[in-house]
């Protein structure tokens, strides 16, 4: 008789446990929206806030709704290498707005087309406005001597040679990429996908105060040619180094 209460009691206990794990994953299903109680969001893009409060935007290759992991690997890869730097006024306008302006770029090597990528991002700029963005490239072995490039991408705004601006004189050569327009906040970004020959270059990234095509001084239009954010220092100085290769 205490054998049967004993199996009995046994099979109660079975019993009992097997309806409360069923209970409980059920429970931590809804607890931890598992299920159709919170649909599932499409993610096509990725919004990347860096420390500095800059922004960048990134096209996911497949949307996903199940993204377990993502990892993130800075700086100089084995083919693709990055860099940034702010935005500050300058060579020829010092007294327009900005309170915050940085250029985002990589290099993608072994790629003949489409193997550079500029970003540019303005906040707190004159609003409503279209600029233009690109380089100067400079030679910083002798900064008289012509820079040792054969292109860039963009288009050359033409008239290299020795120029004087912000008080410094240094042999130029000047690539524009195309227009960043700012909303009514003075807010705007804008991205280039340029092809660059391959090759080492020395450069200062600018934005300057008229619109696209407002600046061609081969042709005379200059109108648009000041610069009036850059990246470094006064014209010339602290210079960002870009590598190419094929």
């Amino acid at each position: 008789m205490s054998r049967r209460k004993l199996s009995s009691s046994g099979v109660t206990r079975i019993i009992v446990c097997l309806f409360c794990g069923i209970f409980l994953t059920l429970w931590s299903g809804m607890a931890y929206g598992n299920g159709s109680d919170i649909p599932p969001q499409s993610k096509t893009m990725l919004e990347i806030t860096y420390d500095n409060m800059a922004r960048q935007v990134v096209p996911l290759d497949q949307p996903s709704s199940n993204i377990n992991m993502m990892v993130f690997k800075g700086g100089q890869g084995q083919r693709v290498v990055t860099g940034q730097a702010p935005l500050t006024p300058g060579w020829d306008i010092f007294n327009q707005p900005l309170s915050f302006g940085q250029v985002n770029w990589s290099v993608l090597n072994g790629q003949t087309a489409n193997n550079m990528e500029v970003t540019v991002h303005l906040s707190g700029a004159m609003p409503n406005h279209e600029f233009t963005v690109g380089v100067h490239l400079f030679n910083p072995s002798n900064f008289m001597a012509r820079p040792n490039v054969s292109g860039f991408g963009g288009w050359a705004v033409g008239g290299e040679g020795v120029v004087n601006r912000d008080g410094k004189s240094a042999f130029v050569i000047a690539y524009d990429f195309g227009g960043v327009k700012t909303n009514s906040s003075g807010n705007g970004s804008a991205r280039f996908n340029l092809s660059v020959p391959p090759g080492t270059y020395y450069l200062q990234y600018t934005v300057r105060i008229g619109a696209v095509n407002s600046c061609r001084t081969s042709q005379g239009i200059t109108h648009g040619c000041a610069c009036v954010y850059r990246t470094g220092n006064k014209f010339g100085e602290k210079l960002e180094t870009v590598t190419v290769s094929y």
